[in-house]
């Protein structure tokens, strides 16, 4: 405490350096699960070229920070920068009608042309045509961690993604594919964007999900 003002800035220091040198024991009792605890305290190097960050790092999305459900941690390739700044969420079926992939393809150009980042979940159909399009700015939000290819068709795009915008995941690298963490994705997604556009959506799906995400955050 200084002139009885809190400095927040060395707080998230001291708290971040406090969380890189906990036990994964402890870090897990903090609510992290096992995989991600274990990926902050030693995991083996990986292929993907990863960093990460906590709610105490200033990096984490101001977005999020202060949303109580906001993911502990999130790991990403890429440049984080594209955080900042508006956002629309441009989503949609994985078996989309070419009709839905022209105009997702058409938004997500829209966006990105008008500055805005363009973010979608990196699946087949409608998130690969917005990725697509807003390739001038776009961030992709996966369900898997990063060290996954899924689906496996869109490799070479995450791989792009990777190298030249942003591919960020909740889950640690080493956590298993399961399809429970795509709604969490869906959510994570809404609460990084200003508004989502829903494209095409079946009635029971996980896109129609964050788009009561959305609904419920006013976005």
């Amino acid at each position: 405490r200084m002139s009885g003002r809190l400095d927040l800035s060395t707080l998230a220091d001291a708290l971040g350096a406090a969380l890189t040198t906990a036990s994964s024991e402890a870090l897990a009792r903090g609510g992290l699960k096992p995989a991600q605890a274990t990926a902050l305290t030693g995991a083996p190097p990986l292929e993907v070229a990863h960093d990460h960050a906590t709610l105490v790092d200033p990096r984490y999305p101001a977005s999020l920070r202060h949303i109580p459900f906001a993911p502990p941690v999130l790991f990403w390739q890429g440049d984080p920068r594209l955080l900042e700044g508006p956002a629309v969420a441009i989503v949609g079926t994985r078996a989309a009608t070419q009709t839905g992939k022209d105009i997702a393809e058409r938004l997500g150009a829209a966006a990105a042309g008008a500055g805005a980042t363009v973010v979608s979940g990196l699946a087949y159909g409608v998130d690969a045509a917005a990725h697509t399009g807003g390739l001038k700015r776009t961030v992709a939000v996966l369900g898997t961690p990063l060290d996954e290819f899924f689906p496996a068709t869109n490799r070479a795009l995450q791989q792009r993604l990777m190298n030249e915008y942003l591919v960020v995941s909740q889950f640690a690298p080493g956590t298993p594919v399961q399809r429970k963490n795509f709604p969490m994705r869906n959510r994570t997604m809404a609460l990084l964007s200003d508004a989502t556009v829903i494209v095409e959506a079946g009635d029971k799906s996980g896109t129609l999900h964050q788009g009561w995400e959305a609904l419920r955050l006013n976005r």
